[in-house]
């Protein structure tokens, strides 16, 4: 009897789940490896040479699985079903994301009747992957999914928005012995009643700091840049917009 396929995974991986629907679809039984709780999993695939996932094995060959061409020839499985065009790849964006913001408008309502979370958390996966697919199908060189603990400065971020304000709304703000370069403005601000609203704003807004830096490098007279955290990333970022801060 020849060795049964496996499939290693891990939770929040788009492609990860994007393998395994493919296999259920075509009836192929496979054995799914959660590599965060089997704690021998990743020495598995190490031994294998195969150091990312999701992976699909058969014995000791593998193949990668983050492509489905890769996937499907690894199992002998011929692709004949067409990429879907971007007006439709879209349209299931616009419906999955209509269903996110409900959720984090009221998280215990659809969570409750999506299975304490687990299928809406899947239902966002896919969306990832739609966002991937159509992106490409668009001419992006890259589609990338970026691990982050919230949908910061998007319309998803609304009922955060409103919970700033709120709080400003009882805070006292003063006038700053320097003007706040607001990062939705990419512009000088002072006035406390101004400042409150960009903070608010920033919240959902596209944050502007390429064009922040290149006004304070210019415009701004600003000669010297201090970075104050525990990294260095915004450094290095300052050094390609303003070389010479």
């Amino acid at each position: 009897m020849a060795d049964a396929y496996k499939v290693y995974w891990q939770p929040g991986c788009t492609s990860c789940l994007r393998a395994k629907e493919f296999l259920k679809e075509h009836g192929i039984p496979f054995e799914s490896i959660n590599v965060r709780e089997d704690k021998n999993a990743m020495a598995d695939l190490a031994r294998l040479g195969a150091m990312s996932i999701p992976v699909i094995t058969r014995g000791d060959d593998f193949a990668f699985a983050q492509e489905i061409r890769d996937l499907a020839d690894f199992v002998g499985v011929k692709l004949t079903r067409k990429q879907l065009p971007p007006a439709k790849l879209n349209k299931k964006i616009d419906l999955i994301l209509a269903a996110a913001q409900r959720f984090v408008e009221d998280p215990g309502g659809p969570s409750r009747s999506l299975g304490g979370g687990w299928a809406f958390r899947q239902m966002l996966w896919r969306a990832q992957g739609y966002v991937s697919v159509s992106a490409t199908a668009k001419g992006a060189k890259r589609a990338m999914l970026l691990q982050v603990s919230a949908p910061f400065h998007c319309a998803l971020m609304q009922p955060a928005a409103d919970a700033m304000a709120e709080a400003l709304a009882r805070t006292e703000v003063k006038k700053p012995v320097v003007p706040v370069v607001a990062n939705v403005l990419a512009a000088p601000i002072d006035d406390p009643q101004e400042i409150v609203k960009r903070l608010v704003e920033q919240v959902t807004g596209r944050v502007r700091w390429r064009e922040s830096m290149e006004w304070m490098a210019t415009e701004g007279g600003v000669l010297r840049f201090a970075e104050v955290g525990s990294g260095k990333v915004l450094t290095g970022m300052a050094k390609r917009i303003a070389p010479d801060g």
